[in-house]
């Protein structure tokens, strides 16, 4: 008899672990949390095994993720910040900004025209200094131009092709 009631139990806490589990659609809300953009690097392994999650660990994780009623979320607040600053973006992915003088008079605009138009000079084939002033009639020196000489440049680059270029 004890056999018996020893499988019960067994049943039963086999039952109740599985109902203690993860539905699968919690699990699919906390796989799309680890697979965020927004999600910050270690904070996917911190979750683990997506079989192994119980109910009120998805609870959690959902509710902390995607907010409660009337309250942000940890991605919203993200997704915020990463909008307000928009500088931050273009530091992360342009070394050469990074480098930039601090005392220095040059802005980060100018800085960005200047990158600009060295691309385009190199993609025209006009990186040669004398040839750049022959063609287009700018001083070559970008450092000494000012920010409305630069646009003005840049504006005239984007729609300049060579003499040999058929029109």
């Amino acid at each position: 008899i004890s056999s018996d009631y020893d499988a019960k139990e067994q049943k039963i806490a086999k039952a109740k672990e599985i109902a203690n589990m993860a539905s699968q659609a919690q699990k699919d809300m906390v796989e799309k949390i680890i697979k965020s953009k927004y999600i910050k690097k270690g904070e996917g392994e911190k979750i683990g095994d997506l079989n192994k999650l119980t109910k009120k660990d998805a609870s959690s994780y959902i509710s902390y993720w995607f907010g409660t009623d009337g309250k942000l979320g940890e991605r919203d607040k993200r997704e915020l910040e990463e909008k307000e600053s928009p500088l931050k973006k273009i530091v992360e992915k342009e070394p050469t900004i990074e480098k930039r003088d601090p005392n220095g008079d040059s802005s980060l605009v100018k800085d960005l025209l200047i990158e600009a138009i060295q691309a385009k000079r190199k993609e025209l084939y006009i990186e040669d200094d004398e040839k750049f002033k022959k063609e287009i009639g700018y001083n070559p020196e970008l450092k000494e131009l000012s920010e409305k000489e630069l646009l003005k440049l840049n504006g005239l680059l984007k729609d300049w092709r060579p003499d040999w270029v058929k029109k």
